[in-house]
């Protein structure tokens, strides 16, 4: 089995910049190739439920006709040539974007409010998880369309892209949703966690992992709300934190 595991990694991106690159070898003058929209399928990664700071988010998996209004931010040099929640590279020089719940990869169109500036733009990354804000863009669309020097501005955002039906049969709306509550190093520990849980009248089981060691989860349920809502009386109950997984053949 593959296990699609989404926690709290996107807290990276909630941090942005409010000042260009130290050192840029970025001239105004050299401009990204402009995005095209086009179907592509999902990612395999970064499209389940996920939780951060105690709020479930569920990507879309389709778009229609979608549109939001709010506060833009921008990452950069901190985050170039790390990981994106796609697997894919991030490069601040392209234009990229990172949102809490857009299909990954998708495409929007980029409106700054206070001049007017648009952009295309792909999304292939989650966030921003500060405040308000709504999207986090790479610093070359910040950049070109007016407000990096500022931090933040407030956008339009518009869908331009579908979703490719290649993607959609790969990746289903919904995966088989547990909460794992612990991993252990020696299957006893992980049984006596289970007897207990089982006492109070959760669905369990134990899986013994590659790297040896025994994950303990409840479950399965049938939608990420109910998993979130049943995650929080279990983290009350152990007095630690349970983690809701997506799991795929």
């Amino acid at each position: 089995m593959r296990y699609l595991i989404v926690s709290i990694f996107v807290l990276a991106l909630s941090a942005c910049s409010s000042v260009p690159p130290e050192n840029s070898d970025d001239p105004a003058e050299i401009k990204p190739e402009p995005v095209v929209a086009k179907a592509e399928p999902l990612s395999k990664t970064g499209n389940d439920p996920y939780v951060v700071a105690g709020i479930l988010y569920t990507p879309k998996h389709q778009l229609n006709n979608f549109t939001e209004v709010g506060v833009a931010s921008w990452y950069g040099k901190k985050f170039h040539g790390k990981k994106t929640s796609s697997g894919e590279i991030y490069n601040m020089y392209l234009y990229s974007a990172a949102h809490k719940t857009l299909p990954i990869p998708s495409y929007i169109k980029v409106t700054n409010l206070a001049n007017n500036k648009s952009l295309n733009i792909r999304v292939n990354d989650r966030g921003p998880f500060v405040g308000n804000r709504i999207l986090d863009l790479s610093y070359a669309a910040a950049r070109d369309l007016g407000f990096a020097d500022k931090g933040t501005t407030r956008v339009r955002i518009e869908s331009i892209s579908v979703i490719a039906q290649e993607g959609l049969e790969e990746l289903p709306e919904q995966g088989i949703i547990y909460l794992q509550t612990g991993v252990y190093s020696e299957r006893k520990n992980a049984l006596l966690v289970k007897s207990e849980l089982e006492s109070q009248g959760y669905q369990v089981k134990i899986e013994q992992r590659e790297d040896t060691l025994f994950s303990v989860k409840v479950g399965p349920f049938k939608t990420a709300a109910l998993a979130y809502n049943e995650k929080i009386g279990l983290e009350k109950s152990m007095r630690s934190p349970v983690m809701l997984i997506t799991e795929r053949p």
